[in-house]
């Protein structure tokens, strides 16, 4: 509804109207769908495998570009590099970087999506559903596999480089510390193993991480600390994107409207702007740009969605723990995943929308079932002959 009265509002129209006809496909369609097929745990649980198996094959496909050094063949499309514009550098080239710890910008792998940091988004919010499968299995074999799955979608995460979604695994490993779902022996122990992976895999990552610490060079009056020119370019797209929302706070300039019609103009007039952008940009964030084309209605009714599923997926996974440790374990999975993806809401904006709807809806389920699982439990809950006298006494 937010959508339909600020396109009506907006500048292109058209525009507009091609933006929500990509939310209701790949938004409302795949949550009706999905919330309509997954009925049962059994269906579930095969729904979260399937996904976890076409992460853990991603993974594998940029695992086996690597170990082959493969950097120049996508095979297919399903393992493709990002490579800059005016690079030179052949394969010997990148295998002599890798072998000296240097970054090639041939080597970040992209996946079959073809955007970094996109691609470690959807690798990043698979973890959580490897990690509770991996607890909820009862068998060896399947616990087994689970592990399996886990270490090819991290192996295939750390080919990006991403340091936005390094951050996220660093805060969605401490908030598992902090809720109890993981130990400080494991915790210390993941992260030992993670480092020993990073070394092995993508040695260059140290390097890239330790310079997000140069961040605090955008404050620093004295500008000794050199800031690089992609997340000058970032900080300037959202502070420009934010001045738009500013300006239009109700409904926003409309969806779809920032990029091609006010982000040029915003980007080069803002007076927090840390790079010359000359292009149409996007707010490079998803609530940034949320709010500047729908506004703060827009906002609203997005938080609201997710926070009433978040909230009953927590009670589910929680409550139900001792009533149904099983749907309790897929409900907190889906939970953890969907904070990992709106997590990175914060450094990318809403594209490839389906992924985040498709998650959406595999916590609607896995919430719905739960809570027929309580329900069923109350239904069928013994009754207390001896309570029932006792009122019935009280009340003649």
């Amino acid at each position: 509804g937010t959508l339909v009265v600020s396109g009506l509002l907006a500048r292109d129209r058209s525009v507009a109207l091609q933006w929500i006809i990509v939310f209701v496909s790949e938004g409302l369609l795949v949550y009706f769908l999905v919330v309509n097929v997954v009925r049962d745990r059994s269906t579930l649980r095969r729904a979260v495998w399937s996904v976890l198996i076409a992460g853990a094959f991603m993974g594998g496909i940029c695992v086996y570009s690597e170990l082959s050094r493969s950097y120049y063949t996508d095979l297919g499309g399903l393992a493709q590099r990002k490579t800059a514009p005016d690079e030179q550098a052949g394969p010997d080239r990148a295998v002599r970087d890798r072998l000296e710890g240097k970054l090639s910008t041939s080597r970040r792998a992209m996946g079959p999506i073809g955007e970094v940091n996109r691609f470690a988004q959807i690798l990043l919010v698979l973890l959580p559903l490897a990690y509770f499968r991996f607890r909820g299995e009862r068998g060896v074999p399947m616990r087994a596999v689970a592990a399996v799955v886990g270490g090819l979608i991290l192996a295939g995460f750390v080919l990006t480089y991403s340091r936005s979604a390094f951050l996220m695994l660093a805060g969605l490993a401490l908030l598992l510390l902090l809720t109890g779902y993981v130990r400080p022996v494991q915790f210390v122990g993941a992260g030992a193993a993670l480092l020993v992976l990073i070394i092995l895999m993508a040695p260059g990552y140290v390097a890239r991480i330790q310079s997000i610490a140069n961040v605090r060079g955008l404050s620093a009056e004295s500008r000794t600390v050199e800031v690089d020119g992609a997340t000058r370019g970032r900080v300037t797209e959202m502070l420009a994107a934010f001045d738009a929302f500013v300006d239009h706070p109700v409904l926003g300039v409309g969806p779809g409207q920032y990029q091609p019609f006010y982000s040029m103009e915003y980007q080069t007039n803002s007076k927090h702007a840390f790079r010359y952008i000359p292009q149409p940009r996007r707010a490079h964030s998803l609530y940034i740009e949320l709010a500047a084309e729908t506004g703060f209605v827009g906002l609203l009714s997005f938080a609201a969605i997710v926070f009433v599923l978040l909230r009953r997926l927590w009670q589910a996974g929680t409550t139900g723990a001792n009533v149904d440790p099983e749907m309790a374990n897929l409900a907190i999975a889906c939970w953890f995943s969907i904070v990992a993806y709106l997590g990175m809401g914060i450094f990318l904006h809403l594209a490839y929308q389906r992924y985040f709807w498709l998650l959406i809806a595999l916590g609607g389920a896995a919430m719905e079932l739960s809570r027929k699982t309580v329900d069923q439990n109350e239904t069928e809950r013994p009754i207390d002959l001896n309570h029932d006298a006792v009122g019935l006494q009280t009340h003649s």
